[in-house]
């Protein structure tokens, strides 16, 4: 079976300057499946960093439009 068959993920990429987390959801949700959503809420933001990165994932609430 080849890699990603039969498997699904959350729309995810980076937060632009000037970007809430929010905006990043509803912008990368559009980009990634067509679909149109308005975030309601921030579930998770966490932040970390290693010696080359710096993370901050955050998981936001979405209603379809």
């Amino acid at each position: 079976m080849a890699e990603g068959a039969l498997s699904w993920q959350f729309p995810a990429g980076k937060i632009e300057s000037e970007e809430t987390p929010g905006e990043a959801a509803a912008r990368e949700t559009e980009e990634e499946t067509g679909l149109l959503v308005v975030p309601q809420s921030v579930l998770v933001a966490t932040a970390s960093a290693s010696s080359r990165h710096w993370l901050q994932p955050s998981f936001s609430l979405c209603s379809r439009l």
